[in-house]
């Protein structure tokens, strides 16, 4: 109805929840010609800008391996009557739902996913939707890597990220740098920022 009306539309993660509706939404705007975007808000962290400096400046030479942890705890109260855990309402779980974000900032980085490989199952919660997954990728730039999504694991941890090349690793845990190592330091190295 937006793109109807010619507003441009910003939506809250997901953009959807099914392909389809998304691929409606995606030509209801390309035939308005307005704009249809989604948050993603990671990708502006500055740490993330850091980060981005530090790949564009290749500081970690041949990047290797890639990967993001959100192993978070929900209750059952969490999703009891609720459209939480649910696939009508909910479309997703673990990775979709509460990992979103860290998969968009992996794939923002890293660039394109040439394959997967994934397991998700609901282990621990009574819902419709997976409360644990584990994904094996292989980047187009060549680098592996691993996405780990979960609701299911208590108490619950940070969500981390890992970027190791043949020169450096950076790793970010929730919006800090405890990682920033390189086979070429530089002074400024130190003056990093964190959250």
């Amino acid at each position: 109805m937006a793109a109807e009306e010619g507003k441009p539309v910003l939506c809250e993660k997901p953009l959807e929840i099914t392909t389809n509706r998304i691929d409606e939404m995606i030509a209801a705007h390309d035939r308005a010609g307005t704009v249809l975007g989604c948050i993603f808000n990671y990708r502006y962290d500055a740490v993330v800008g850091q980060i981005r400096q530090a790949l564009s400046l290749q500081r970690l030479g041949k990047v290797t391996y890639a990967a993001v942890r959100v192993p978070w705890w929900r209750d059952e109260a969490y999703y009891a009557g609720s459209w939480k855990g649910t696939q009508a309402l909910d479309g997703g779980g673990a990775l979709m739902n509460q990992s979103i974000h860290m998969v968009d900032l992996l794939q923002h980085l890293m660039g394109p996913v040439q394959s997967l490989f994934a397991y998700t199952d609901t282990l621990a919660h009574d819902i419709e939707v997976e409360d644990t997954a584990v994904v094996a990728l292989r980047f187009a730039n060549g680098a592996l890597g691993q996405i780990y999504g979960s609701t299911a694991a208590y108490p619950g941890q940070p969500r981390q990220l890992d970027l190791m090349g043949n020169k450096g690793t950076i790793q970010q845990v929730e919006d800090s740098l405890s990682v920033w190592a390189f086979a070429e330091a530089l002074p400024e190295d130190d003056l990093r920022v964190d959250h």
